[in-house]
């Protein structure tokens, strides 16, 4: 899309699963001619009336109205995939907000009995749509996922989503417009397509395959590159390690450091512990929003926040458990999936 036909809108989505204030370019459906080539961003095709984004690596693609863009970056949360986009940005009166999100289910659901799941699941799903009203059970698309359908308004505008469990994933589509919400919300629902899952592989990128390594702090995690500890005086353990590391246009940098606390964190004063809390607490306000970051290592809190520094885009995890503060970044000059930063941070686990 060029510059003359980009208009970027500060547009409030008030999706199913969490709230956040995307900054998304408006899309011009007259031009389609830019398709996506970077080693982070989903496979876009264009046809006469819609946009084909392919999430195969997650059984699905999604013909949508508009060009939607990856806005993770400017939002805060658990997912996987925060998609967004925006037809006729300069016309408040037909103005329409799409948006869709995936997220993984919670990890402690890998454990609960088959018998249970799907109820748990369906109470996991209506809790989220607790902010819509007219809430109603729905089998989305032909293959009849369970989930629920619901309306509000959001800043005078109408809202309307669906949210269904597909596999291990919680997706959500949302639709938010003054003009025509029913009619534009089946269609993009329609164009939800389930496929088979195959996993994607880019010529931008070489990586290797992923194992377990051992830290010497006492945790394994799993990157797609080898990690070498490094000393440093700023932290007790350091480790990193690339993908092209040759190629700092598209290397994907990983790394790992951990401070032992002084003594356990259960064993100290409340003062000691609150003031240990603070400090990182203000660290993550340094770099900007951060979040609650789900781990599968016991924490006492676990945030994670994204930012650029030195032309690169971060994204980085703070965990403090009860003897270190480990830290865990991905970081390249293309950009970091979600997907991508997660795998990296779920790998951490206690030897």
């Amino acid at each position: 899309m060029n510059q003359d036909n980009m208009k970027c809108s500060n547009i409030i989505l008030c999706p199913i699963v969490l709230t956040v204030i995307l900054p998304i370019c408006g899309c011009n459906q007259s031009n389609a001619n830019q398709a996506a080539n970077e080693a982070d961003t989903v496979s876009v095709s264009v046809t006469d009336d819609s946009y084909k984004l392919d999430f195969s690596e997650y059984g699905f693609v999604l013909n949508a109205p508009c060009e939607m863009k990856d806005v993770s970056a400017q939002a805060s949360g658990d997912f996987l995939l925060n998609y967004g986009g925006v037809t006729d940005g300069n016309d408040p009166s037909r103005m329409t907000a799409y948006q869709l999100i995936v997220t993984l289910l919670p990890v402690g659901y890998k454990d609960i009995p088959k018998d249970e799941l799907a109820s748990k699941i369906d109470i996991l799903i209506k809790s989220r749509m607790s902010s819509m009203k007219n809430v109603k059970p729905i089998n989305f698309g032909y293959e009849g996922y369970k989930g629920y359908v619901g309306e509000s308004t959001h800043n005078g505008m109408g809202q309307k989503g669906v949210i269904f469990s597909k596999e291990n994933y919680i997706i959500a589509l949302t639709v938010i417009t003054n003009n025509d919400l029913n009619a534009k919300f089946n269609k993009f629902t329609n164009g939800f397509k389930a496929v088979s899952i195959t996993t994607k592989t880019t010529k931008k990128v070489s990586a290797t395959k992923k194992t377990a390594q051992r830290l010497a702090f006492g945790y394994s995690v799993e990157a797609p590159c080898g990690l070498k500890q490094y000393s440093s005086q700023d932290v007790d353990y350091s480790y990193s390690g690339a993908i092209n590391p040759d190629n700092q246009d598209i290397a994907v940098v990983y790394k790992i450091q951990a401070s032992q606390l002084p003594m356990a964190l259960s064993n100290m004063q409340s003062s000691d512990k609150n003031q240990i809390k603070s400090n990182l607490i203000n660290y993550l306000k340094s770099k900007g929003r951060y979040s609650i970051c789900q781990v599968n290592v016991k924490n006492v809190f676990a945030y994670k926040t994204d930012y650029e520094e030195s032309g690169f885009q971060f994204k980085e995890c703070m965990i403090l458990t009860d003897n270190h503060v480990i830290e865990l970044m991905v970081f390249s000059k293309q950009g970091v999936s979600n997907k991508q930063f997660m795998e990296f941070v779920n790998s951490l686990n206690r030897l």
